[in-house]
């Protein structure tokens, strides 16, 4: 089984309101935390997407932080950088799975990709679940609940996120575009194909980073006391069963 990574890193940040991946997060880049998060021994190669306009300050932060990452222009959209990638990874016609992980969830525990390569070896997709704590209710456009929605039913979906490549790229080469831009993540093109995805358990540490408040919340997490990096590396590898990043 010859599995690639992908690291989402073309979008926007446009609710973030400058470009995140790139600011500091502890003792390094936001887009190095992601990266630990993906790297994997079953993982053999690994594809950066970069938004064209950021090209340039990119490069010095992946010639430092992720050397073995081969960087990919970015489209427009998600889907489009997905798209990218995926073409390159099909030039070299050897990869029969791939491991899709958003940059903006940095400190996903390393461990989730050891469950995504292991439930590949049933499903053609596997993603990371959370449970959901909350009530969650079913609302109209008044803003008026229409029914409470059982929880036990529903999962938080994170990333990284496994496919079998050839099933993702028949979802991209089949399905129409408005059916592409209404994903909201690969798993919900697979889904559209009628393919069981398994869902795994995910982590809290996942957090994504959205809004400039998210950064502060990690930055506690990773930075409190200036814990060492092989602390910190053990926490990514050994999530805590109660959730608690355990960075404290």
């Amino acid at each position: 089984m010859s599995i690639a990574g992908i690291l989402t890193a073309a979008g926007s940040s446009q609710r973030f309101g400058q470009p995140k991946l790139l600011l500091p997060l502890g003792t390094q880049p936001v887009l190095a935390w992601a990266a630990q998060a993906l790297r994997h021994p079953k993982i053999t190669s690994y594809w950066i997407t970069i938004p064209e306009s950021l090209a340039a300050e990119f490069q010095p932060v992946l010639a430092e932080y992720l050397p073995e990452f081969i960087p990919v222009i970015g489209g427009e959209t998600r889907a489009q950088s997905i798209q990218n990638a995926i073409k390159e990874i099909e030039k070299i016609n050897k990869y029969t799975k791939i491991v899709i992980h958003d940059a903006a969830r940095p400190l996903a525990p390393r461990t989730v990709v050891e469950s995504l390569v292991i439930a590949l070896e049933t499903y053609k997709a596997a993603v990371p679940g959370l449970v959901l704590a909350d009530t969650i209710k079913q609302i109209n456009t008044q803003g008026e609940v229409l029914k409470t929605i059982p929880r036990e039913t529903l999962r938080a979906i994170q990333t990284p996120q496994g496919f079998h490549l050839n099933t993702l790229s028949l979802a991209y080469n089949t399905l129409s575009p408005d059916q592409i831009a209404a994903a909201t993540d690969e798993a919900a093109l697979i889904e559209q194909l009628g393919h069981p995805i398994k869902v795994i358990p995910g982590s809290s540490q996942a957090l994504k980073l959205t809004y400039p408040a998210d950064l502060q919340i990690l930055s506690q997490w990773v930075s409190r006391e200036t814990p060492s990096k092989v602390r910190l590396d053990y926490l990514l590898c050994h999530p805590r069963e109660d959730g608690d990043p355990g960075f404290a």
